[in-house]
């Protein structure tokens, strides 16, 4: 097999899908954004970069900003890792391969031979692939926090995600504004409650949390300051002990909730100039670019037929380190956002009501709720599957956090696809990050609404 056989995401990517999907480059970069400014990573870290040619203050981390130079030095550790893991994946997998080939010729047909030595030439040309796809990352990552053509100190960047205080989250869960959690939540059922008991039950509920959400956000001095996660536990088992219908699934935010309660730590976008939008210098594109092959290709000139201005939107530089190792993808904020869902931002409470009592609320029935937990016990890495709930879009509050990353937080300080994770399903088995299991004591524990 050539090099070129394996260029590109998909190629030899065992370790990738063990180590180093989403959620864990998600985390890496968030704990590189608690860098102290002027620190540098540790004698390994800068030993692995040194390995594939990445080097501190240099050619592309030239006046890089700490925190940046701190996530590549993550990268290059599962550079390390990936090549010293890879070639007994790919031995493996060739010897499924040739067993199968050898299955359907009946014996007819001799493989060619391969050892542990030709996939430890694979594993290092993925290991190229994987630092042209870092150099290419890094210089769009440098124009787009220097704002191109308005050249900003690229060393002023600040980390594309800031953490949270206390205060700030509570402000967007429980505030007085209408962009607040709970203003939203108390909007999604108030459809559901316009008439008799239920009016009067959901008015005496809309006074209490606002008075819980006074007691978090800005309590007087007759109040009894109450904390976040008191808070959040209290609107849980309010919504948990709502009774349900088919367009009201209380008991579905009461779960999600739940989560929020669990969560330990909430990041949000930097709302910096340096990760703002803008537009880039202009592009001329010759006629030779357009009609590189097909008819016309051999009379196509170096005349410039267009100019194009691209358009970067807020945060691409973010989005960009989070799939530093495919370069082909024109939005990489658009694929970081639609493959978070659950696992690195939780979805909004709204998706538990329909807009309509008589509508009842989709995928939220036994079958679907079994094949969430299952998920969320087996694979919590991976974004919850659409089939598995009403889940819409994430938080509208913008809130970066779940119980989901806190452990894969928690398991990159420990040396999570570093120094261990990436091989197989034994060597791995016990080390891999998982939800608390008091999380999922209390979701596994309630009985579910049935229609």
């Amino acid at each position: 097999a050539s090099y070129l056989a394996f260029v590109g995401e998909q190629g030899n990517s065992h370790v990738l899908k063990r180590c180093h999907r989403l959620v864990e480059r998600q985390a890496a970069l968030l704990a590189a954004g608690d860098a102290v400014v002027g620190s540098i990573p540790g004698d390994a870290a800068i030993a692995a970069m040194e390995e594939v040619g990445l080097k501190l203050n240099r050619g592309l981390l030239r006046d890089a900003p700490a925190w940046l130079t701190h996530y590549v030095a993550h990268c290059a550790l599962y550079m390390k890792r990936e090549v010293a893991k890879l070639p007994r994946h790919i031995l493996t997998d060739h010897r499924r391969t040739i067993e199968r080939e050898m299955a359907k010729s009946k014996g007819g047909w001799k493989p060619p031979p391969f050892g542990l030595g030709d996939a430890e030439i694979e594993a290092m040309a993925v290991r190229e692939n994987r630092l042209q796809s870092m150099a290419i990352c890094l210089s769009r990552v440098r124009y787009m926090l220097g704002r191109g053509p308005e050249k900003l100190p690229f060393a002023a960047a600040p980390p594309p995600m800031r953490p949270l205080g206390e205060r700030e989250v509570a402000e967007k869960m429980f505030g007085a504004h209408r962009d607040s959690m709970t203003s939203a939540l108390l909007q999604a059922m108030a459809p559901h409650a316009r008439h008799g008991d239920d009016a009067v039950r959901h008015a005496k509920f809309a006074s209490e949390l606002e008075r819980v959400g006074q007691t978090i956000v800005s309590p007087t001095q007759n109040d009894s300051p109450t904390s976040l996660k008191d808070g959040l536990i209290w609107l849980r088992d309010q919504l948990a002990a709502m009774p349900v219908t088919p367009g009201a699934r209380h008991d579905v935010a009461a779960e999600l909730v739940h989560l929020h309660a669990a969560t330990r730590r909430y990041w949000a976008v930097a709302k910096d100039e340096h990760h703002g939008g803008f537009t880039a210098d202009e592009i001329p594109v010759r006629e030779n670019e357009v009609n590189s092959y097909g008819i016309g290709a051999e009379g196509a000139s170096e005349q410039i037929v267009k100019q194009v201005k691209p358009e970067y939107k807020a945060g691409t530089a973010g989005g960009a380190l989070l799939v530093w190792y495919k370069q082909e993808m024109s939005d990489p904020l658009q694929w970081v956002n639609s493959n978070r869902r659950g696992s690195v931002a939780l979805p909004d409470l709204t998706c538990a009501y329909s807009p309509r009592p008589e509508v009842a609320v989709t995928k939220a029935g036994a079958r679907e709720r079994e094949a969430w937990l299952a998920h969320l016990t087996v694979h919590p890495e991976d974004p919850w599957p659409q089939n598995t709930g009403p889940w819409g879009p994430a938080n509208a509050q913008k809130l970066v956090g779940s119980p989901i990353l806190d452990a894969f937080v928690a398991a990159h300080a420990e040396g999570w696809g570093t120094t261990y994770g990436g091989g197989d399903e034994s060597e791995d088995e016990g080390r891999r990050p998982r939800v608390d299991p008091d999380v999922l004591t209390w979701l596994l524990d309630r009985k579910h609404y049935r229609s």
